[in-house]
């Protein structure tokens, strides 16, 4: 359980970290996401030729093709984000 005094903290804390404050240190902080490389698409060829494959794993599947295509895109995107975290950590 957090005390009084702790939430007091903690509030002026959170006053104190709020961010970039000169234009071009909030320019650089919106780039952040571009780094990793996950907000930018993958290769067209490389996920067709994956979503392709987890296609051809979940043929059997008794479903619509829509929801098929549906769940082979977010495996890739699982999978490269996956493989995106073993390289960091």
């Amino acid at each position: 359980m957090t005390s009084a005094a702790q939430r007091r903290a903690n509030r002026r804390n959170a006053l104190k970290s709020t961010g970039p404050k000169s234009r071009k240190g909030r320019q650089r902080a919106s780039l952040n996401s571009t780094t990793h490389g996950l907000s930018r698409p993958a290769e067209p060829k490389e996920r067709r030729a994956a979503v392709d494959l987890i296609l051809s794993a979940l043929e059997c599947e008794p479903m619509e093709d829509r929801a098929r295509e549906r769940i082979a895109e977010v495996i890739f995107e699982f999978e490269r984000n996956v493989a995106h975290q073993r390289e960091i950590f």
